[in-house]
């Protein structure tokens, strides 16, 4: 096998293994009264991040729900 040049950068470090390797995220799901409060949240000025961040979800989860909120 033919040697790299000296100026080559090393190889890249490998990808992680099968998912048993890797931290499996939970699925989480927000009660009724949960989105509801998701909702008075925004309403009352608090961002979409901090309240992702209170129930652990991600942003785009709580974008769809206060999205949804008419219906």
């Amino acid at each position: 096998m033919a040697e790299a040049p000296p100026n080559m950068p090393p190889p890249p470090a490998p990808m992680p293994g099968p998912a048993t390797q890797r931290q499996i995220k939970k699925r989480k799901s927000l009660t009724y009264a949960e989105k509801l409060e998701v909702v008075k949240q925004i309403d009352g000025g608090k961002s979409k991040r901090a309240v992702a961040l209170t129930y652990g979800i991600n942003e785009s989860t709580i974008r769809g729900i206060y999205k949804m909120k008419e219906s």
